[in-house]
């Protein structure tokens, strides 16, 4: 676990992966997975992305129940730093809020403070991360934003049920904080490209893969 402000722009300048939960992630990490270890960039891996890379620099997770079924798994196995912005992720996390907890009235979607993340789900949580890290660009795996063949998830191992395959999570819940995502990024001067052409959300520049790694 890091002092909760011990990482603030560790990551100045560089540039991150951050692999999402998109159907999508699992042909891209299968391809390309070996080439993004060997590249410069640094890999934030959210909720199951950890089993792709078990030595990602970051796991992020932002709900307490994925922590409860994975956290034997992850401590078994993860080699990296954890962060979370739930309140029960014991002494392996370094633990943020959402905004407005630490310091009335920030926006929900986002917060230049250190101590918080911003967004109603995990990937987005995680590009704010990013932000505290200091990086300059970011590519986004897995932000599918839409069900493929019924499938909300690369894998099946959420023990959730309900909405969690429901299509209006993503239009009504999920992409509209993304739009505020875009604007901060833009403003603190970082580059963020969706690396599914696929995907539903349209508010990055996209890019195929093989322009990186070709």
């Amino acid at each position: 676990m890091m002092d909760n402000f011990g990482y603030v722009n560790q990551w100045q300048d560089q540039t991150t992966f951050i692999i999402g939960g998109g159907v999508s992630a699992k042909p891209t990490c299968d391809k390309w997975g070996e080439h993004i270890k060997a590249s410069d960039c640094r890999i934030i891996a959210v909720n199951d992305a950890f089993l792709f890379f078990p030595r990602a620099d970051v796991l992020y997770f932002g709900d307490v129940k994925w922590w409860g079924w994975n956290r034997d798994e992850v401590e078994r196995t993860f080699k990296g730093e954890i962060f979370t912005k739930t309140a029960q992720g014991g002494d392996l996390t370094t633990h943020l809020t959402p905004p407005g907890k630490s310091k009335g009235g920030a926006k929900v979607e986002w917060s230049d403070n250190p101590l918080e993340v911003g967004g109603h789900d995990s990937g987005h949580q995680a590009i704010n991360l990013a932000h505290h890290f200091g990086v300059s660009a970011i590519f986004l795996i897995g932000f599918d934003m839409k069900l493929v063949n019924g499938e909300s998830n690369w894998h099946r191992r959420h023990k959730k049920v309900g909405d969690n395959e429901a299509p209006e999570k993503y239009s009504e819940s999920f992409m509209p904080g993304y739009k505020e995502v875009a604007l901060e990024c833009a403003r603190n001067g970082i580059r963020v490209f969706n690396m599914n052409p696929d995907s539903a959300l349209e508010v990055f520049p996209k890019l195929d893969m093989e322009r990186l790694f070709e």
